[in-house]
């Protein structure tokens, strides 16, 4: 008895022509298609020149390493009196800050009191908005001895985290590890 080889598409997928002109497969109807990162890059002050390519180039990675690939996130970079209005309004302090992250509430993350990140149970793609003082991160650049240029990078890690769920004040330092970790990898040293 010869045993005939079937050959037949998996349930649902459907063969397609991909742009390069070579027959693929699709997902099935079913699954959603997956987005590309999205990283929105807004300038609310004039004071401090930011290079939106390497800020967009970082948080794309980050996510990445994060597990969020797909998803959409905004950063936003304010003047100091925009972000301590923004600080007193949210955390009842009245002092600028250097960063701000606000997770989007409908995203489809839920966390646990056990300090862990928050993991994707949903649909929701915006993962939330970092807010960024590029003044407050010159000051700081100054006062620590790094570029301008690496702070602003530092803070967008910072922020990201926090978007991602993570803590440092309650987390048992679980997100400062995996901040050393990050900017250690996407954050070189200067030579």
């Amino acid at each position: 008895m010869s045993a005939q080889r079937q050959t037949r598409k998996p349930s649902g997928a459907k063969r397609r022509r991909t742009r390069s002109g070579r027959r693929g497969r699709s997902a099935p109807d079913d699954v959603p298609a997956r987005t590309a990162t999205s990283v929105d890059l807004i300038h609310r002050q004039r004071k401090h020149r930011i290079a939106d390519a390497p800020v967009r180039r970082l948080a794309m990675r980050v996510m990445r390493e994060l597990g969020r690939e797909g998803w959409e996130v905004a950063v936003t970079f304010v003047s100091a009196p925009a972000m301590r209005a923004l600080n007193r309004r949210y955390r009842t302090k009245d002092r600028p800050t250097d960063v701000l992250a606000f997770p989007d509430p409908m995203d489809g993350l839920t966390g646990d009191d056990s300090g862990d990140a928050r993991v994707p149970t949903g649909s929701g793609r915006h993962l939330g908005d970092v807010i960024i003082s590029p003044q407050v991160a010159y000051e700081q650049a100054l006062e620590s001895g790094t570029s301008f240029e690496r702070e602003v990078k530092y803070l967008v890690v910072h922020g990201l985290l926090h978007l991602c769920g993570y803590d440092h004040e309650t987390d048992r330092g679980q997100m400062r590890r995996l901040e050393r970790r990050l900017r250690r990898r996407f954050i070189p040293e200067p030579a």
